[in-house]
């Protein structure tokens, strides 16, 4: 372990002891409601590290960072390990990747879990990194981003009277942005195989058609994309704890954007939010040039080729999502 491990292994002790420890210990008592709590759901690489830190903006916030990420994708054969994940318990439950709970089930362990969760009551350095320390003992609004929720957050919101604002970015951005990340590179070549079993899984193979021809990267990502947007796209269009917004008018329309967000969650943002227009996320990849407005929108034009765009469009259109396709606006009102 050089010095540098060393270092951050103290700082971490330090912070998990006089600063996690004691804000864990107070939320015990936390009531959740929509004056407290407000829940972020992104795809990973969709722009949810932008999004948070815009509504960091929000006095008193505090963000619990990711708490159901289960390690980076693998293979649609892969099942997540014990070791993997920022929670321990995960083990308990068996949670997938992007694990689905239909809206009506009944999972009283993992109901507990979820309210554990929102609630700030696991000590891990990982879940509270975004945050000033001093943050942790004045903060009393709690952002928690997940980008792996998606198939559950219908049920999540049917136990708990909570709001919830849903990014939506174009497949092939995302896909591109993760294909630049080097959390996906153990992604392989051809990800092919069998899905596992797991709790509630029938959502994933309602589409074995579809994952059966997956042969690439791009294709596996597109799918994984899909699946999630397919599902929480539709339940956003009539759920009034849920306020979809897209990456692209984010871009192009950030006021009004912003007026949207207020308007919805009750909360002012500071004027210091009108910064982050122009203010590349901290997850933006290191070493690139941050552009925004119709430059931004059309990057993933320039970084995948023709050949991995129409693979990626090809999966979305099997799963018949006509929200976006090869233009680079969101449809709004589809058909489907």
């Amino acid at each position: 372990m050089n010095v540098n491990n060393i270092l951050n292994t103290i700082y971490k002790f330090y912070l998990e002891t006089f600063y996690i420890k004691p804000f864990v210990k107070n939320n015990e008592k936390r009531i959740l409601n929509t004056e407290n709590t407000i829940i972020i759901a992104s795809h990973p690489r969709g722009g949810s590290a932008w999004l948070s830190e815009i509504l960091l903006n929000i006095h008193g916030s505090i963000l619990i960072d990711e708490p159901l990420w289960r390690g980076f994708y693998k293979s649609i054969d892969y099942m997540p390990s014990i070791q993997e994940g920022k929670i321990k318990q995960f083990s308990q439950l068996g949670f997938y990747f992007d694990q689905p709970i239909p809206v009506d089930a009944k999972w009283k362990d993992a109901t507990k879990f979820m309210e554990s969760i929102l609630k700030g009551c696991f000590i891990n350095y990982d879940l509270y990194e975004k945050n000033k320390p001093g943050s942790l003992k004045v903060g009393d609004i709690y952002i928690t981003k997940f980008c792996y929720a998606h198939l559950l957050l219908p049920w999540l919101l049917k136990q708990f009277p909570l709001k919830s604002i849903v990014l939506f970015r174009h497949p092939c951005a995302v896909v591109s942005s993760q294909l630049k990340h080097i959390g996906f590179d153990k992604i392989p070549g051809n990800p092919s195989g069998t899905l596992p079993v797991f709790e509630y899984d029938a959502i994933y193979r309602a589409y074995s058609n579809v994952w059966k021809t997956i042969s690439s990267k791009e294709e596996y990502l597109a799918a994984i994309w899909s699946v999630k947007t397919k599902y929480l796209h539709e339940f956003s269009r009539k759920n009034k704890q849920i306020l979809p917004v897209f990456y692209e008018d984010l871009l192009i329309n950030f006021n009004e954007e912003i007026d949207r967000i207020t308007n919805f969650t009750g909360h002012i943002l500071q004027d210091s939010v009108y910064g982050y227009y122009k203010k590349p996320s901290s997850s933006a990849l290191k070493n690139r040039s941050h552009e925004f407005g119709a430059k931004q929108l059309t990057k993933w034009k320039k970084t995948l080729t023709e050949n991995q765009a129409n693979k990626i469009l090809k999966i979305v259109e099997k799963f018949e999502i006509d929200l976006y396709n090869g233009d680079f606006l969101p449809h709004k009102n589809p058909s489907k």
